[in-house]
């Protein structure tokens, strides 16, 4: 397997894991040291604790279901720029937007940075 597919395989998982709910697959694609910046401009992640937190709050707030589908995934080296698009939702809300998350990764695909972009320009769906 190439560092290409294994990155973009990490990537993948990275993703599957909030539609599946799996904690520990999501944490498993993280070097122990990781940052992770998510929105930009944003509070600053170091190591699995606090990046778990991240996870388990996400899954508190959207209880119903959070899906990042990855639109386009670019990897030169051991770094990947994704394009991608969250659909959320919780009893009363449903949320779709996008963004681009840039990372970067060890020589084993874990990652070791990960920085989110993306606006507070939901699209909103109430549901009553």
């Amino acid at each position: 397997m190439s560092d290409r597919d294994a990155i973009e395989g990490a990537i993948r998982s990275y993703c599957s894991a909030w539609e599946l709910r799996d904690r520990s697959r999501w944490l498993g694609a993280f070097r122990d040291d990781a940052i992770q910046e998510d929105p930009i401009g944003g509070r600053i992640r170091q190591g699995l604790a606090e990046i778990g937190a991240f996870f388990d709050e996400g899954l508190r707030h959207w209880s119903i279901g959070l899906t990042i589908t990855p639109e386009r995934i670019h990897v030169l080296g051991r770094e990947a720029a994704m394009v991608w698009r969250i659909d959320a939702a919780r009893p009363d809300e449903r949320i779709e937007f996008e963004g681009v998350d840039v990372f970067t990764f060890d020589e084993e695909a874990r990652i070791s940075t990960v920085r989110a972009y993306w606006e507070e320009g939901f699209r909103r769906r109430f549901l009553t």
